[in-house]
């Protein structure tokens, strides 16, 4: 498999706790390296973006700053839509279904958001974060 980055070097600073972070983005890695790991053409990418679209649904405040985890295994079942974000809902024979759901209040503790889009051969995870109050126009 390949891991592949594409980071956007412009992006303003979010506020936050670095290492919850970094654990979160660590579990849709881990998420997309167990949904690749079996396929030699696999690949996950992981990219960093500005989407000025969506609004935390906690606060309503913006949450333009995107990270998003790729992969190009063979996506998640329908059946379990937005219960995966549901603690100890898993697609793994031996997961406890907590990394999704601990990824999800990571996100949310930082008044941002996480959703994703699957179907076979595309999976994205996107965390949606606003932007750190001193950066903000």
């Amino acid at each position: 498999g390949v891991l592949r980055e594409n980071f956007d070097p412009s992006l303003p600073s979010i506020n936050g706790d670095p290492d919850l972070l970094m654990q979160a983005v660590l579990n849709l890695i881990q998420n997309a390296f167990d949904a690749v790991r079996s396929d030699p053409g696999g690949t996950i990418t992981v990219e960093t973006r500005y989407d000025a679209g969506p609004r935390s649904r906690s606060s309503g405040h913006p949450t333009p700053l995107v990270l998003s985890v790729r992969d190009n295994g063979p996506g998640i079942p329908e059946s379990l839509g937005p219960g995966i974000f549901t603690p100890f809902v898993t697609t793994k024979p031996a997961g406890e279904g907590l990394g999704l759901a601990f990824a999800a209040r990571i996100a949310a503790l930082h008044d941002g958001q996480i959703d994703f889009e699957s179907r076979p051969g595309t999976t994205v995870f996107n965390i949606r974060l606003p932007i750190a109050k001193k950066d903000l126009p």
